[in-house]
């Protein structure tokens, strides 16, 4: 499997983990599966319902709705991203649990820093 994602896309994500520091933030990519490439056409900002600095939650009820939105559009959902406030971009034993329920859509993990100096450059990115 492999991501295409624009680079304003990147930075939007990148954004939106500041904003939300240190709190994690959280989000759905949608767009167009291609043979093995997932190209993304939308980053989708959400509210991490937990509020929480160590996991997240997206509301069903948004997730629904996004899903509905993108196949009226002939899209679908192919990625979820979330960031992880002072750590690296890798999987937690939770984000390991959740990449199994959600098998065909790739994940995408940011390291997150307040600090510019000192911002974690990482992307983890993971999917089956």
């Amino acid at each position: 499997m492999r991501l295409k994602i624009q680079k304003e896309d990147l930075r939007a994500i990148d954004e939106h983990s500041l904003k939300c520091f240190p709190v994690e933030c959280c989000g759905l990519l949608v767009g167009e599966r291609a043979n093995a490439d997932l190209n993304v056409e939308d980053v989708i900002s959400a509210e991490n319902i937990e509020e929480s600095a160590t996991i997240f939650e997206i509301d069903a009820e948004f997730v629904y709705n996004a899903i509905v939105e993108a196949e009226s559009r002939g899209l679908a959902l192919i990625g979820i991203y979330h960031s992880h406030p002072n750590a690296s971009a890798h999987v937690s034993g939770r984000d390991a649990e959740f990449l199994a329920l959600w098998p065909d859509v790739a994940w995408l993990i940011v390291g997150a820093t307040k600090e510019k100096n000192q911002r974690k450059k990482g992307l983890h990115l993971q999917g089956w």
